[in-house]
């Protein structure tokens, strides 16, 4: 038996080979450690999260060359925490050329209890890249109950759609900014009926389900074993 992550994954091997059968495990997160009453709007402010490699791939550039261009619409509105390791002189030295440095923040690699807590307070997770599989990222934006920017690439489609969040063609500035326009705003409650979205799509991906899966899919193996 093949084990993919993803009916993108399915359809991949399928068209590709012929697997004697295949089967879909969702691929696993942890439990979130999520901060009950989390965020405070009281600064109107909204925190846009990119947790990833740093690099043109993950679309970081095209989102600097994207604020820029939208600097005065943005400012005041919103700050993009980005976080992860890659091209960070080229990150920095971006911020500084664009005169981004009021709405971009880079916060260095962040894992454990630190991610933890970026998560709670973040409000919107963003990722607009190039190619991906599934996201391991994006599934933990999930589980914190956070609305999606992201792209049709890989299988982020399967698991965002207008529910809870925006997807967008990669490298299409035109939508990429759009998406955080109408992220800036929209009003609290469109943000937590995407986040509860999330939330509850996610839930396939958490260690309970994933085992149950498992679990199912070995017994019926060893059983068709025996028989």
């Amino acid at each position: 038996c093949l084990i993919c992550l993803s009916e993108s994954w399915k359809m991949f091997f399928e068209q590709e080979f012929t697997p004697r059968r295949i089967e879909i495990i969702p691929n696993i997160i942890e439990n979130p450690n999520v901060i009950p009453q989390k965020k405070v709007f009281a600064s109107n402010t909204l925190k846009f999260l990119f947790l990833g490699y740093i690099d043109k791939r993950k679309g970081v550039w095209l989102l600097l060359d994207t604020l820029r261009k939208h600097k005065t619409e943005v400012e005041g509105k919103a700050v993009f925490y980005i976080g992860g390791n890659g091209e960070i002189n080229r990150l920095q030295n971006l911020i500084k050329e664009y005169h981004l440095g009021n709405m971009v923040k880079y916060i260095g690699w962040v894992s454990g209890e630190e991610k933890q807590r970026q998560l709670n307070e973040a409000d919107i997770y963003l990722l607009p890249s190039f190619n991906e599989g599934l996201p391991i990222s994006i599934l933990e934006a999930m589980s914190y109950s956070l609305p999606i920017l992201s792209t049709t690439v890989g299988g982020i489609p399967e698991i965002i759609d207008n529910s809870n969040g925006i997807l967008i063609e990669p490298g299409n500035e035109e939508q990429l900014w759009k998406a955080i326009e109408y992220f800036v705003n929209a009003e609290e409650i469109i943000l937590d009926i995407m986040g509860q979205a999330s939330k509850e799509k996610i839930k396939q991906h958490l260690p309970v389900e994933v085992r149950k899966k498992l679990n199912e899919l070995y017994q019926n193996l060893i059983f068709e074993n025996i028989s």
